[in-house]
């Protein structure tokens, strides 16, 4: 078990960043196609709604464990794709304070995703309200992997690599 502890308003500074990377498997955009109906993802992660699913995803995976952590709110999200989400390799999603909002105790960040050669594919702004007192979390790593697809085959009365209709079979 992983324990996470956020940072509160007060301990939160512009400039202040978080970034984790992450594999996005093509098990990973078929679970996102899946789970959400976006069949134009199954043809390929590029300008499918789902490519900004998956991008505002991992971000927002980041503000709750992150930047700013445990407790926060997000309050608004916008993402813009900017090319082809990268399977099979590394890509890196960055965080990064660019204002306090004192009055609100609201926290802008600006969100970028790139692949191992530094290409943005990915942009986003997050308005979070950030919480006020510490909080600590112990969280067990899983994967999701595959739970889908075993769904999905069970529910059709399928097993893994059996039939001609199912994907991804």
């Amino acid at each position: 078990m992983q324990t996470i502890v956020n940072k509160t308003f007060k301990e939160i500074a512009p400039g202040d960043a978080a970034t984790v990377q992450r594999t996005l498997q093509a098990g990973d955009v078929r679970a996102w196609a899946a789970a959400f109906g976006d069949v134009d993802m199954l043809a390929g992660p590029a300008e499918s709604q789902g490519a900004a699913g998956i991008v505002m995803a991992i971000l927002t995976a980041l503000v709750g464990s992150a930047l700013p952590g445990p407790g926060t709110s997000i309050r608004t999200t916008s993402v813009q794709i900017k090319g082809a989400l990268p399977i099979g390799t590394a890509m890196t999603a960055r965080l990064v304070v660019r204002e306090k909002r004192l009055d609100h105790g609201i926290v802008v960040l600006d969100g970028q995703c790139t692949d191992p050669t530094g290409r943005v594919f990915a942009t986003a702004i997050l308005e979070v309200l950030a919480p006020t007192t510490r909080q600590r979390h112990q969280v067990a790593e899983h994967r999701l992997e595959g739970l889908v697809e075993r769904n999905m085959l069970s529910n059709a009365g399928h097993t893994r690599g059996e039939c001609k209709e199912c994907k991804p079979c």
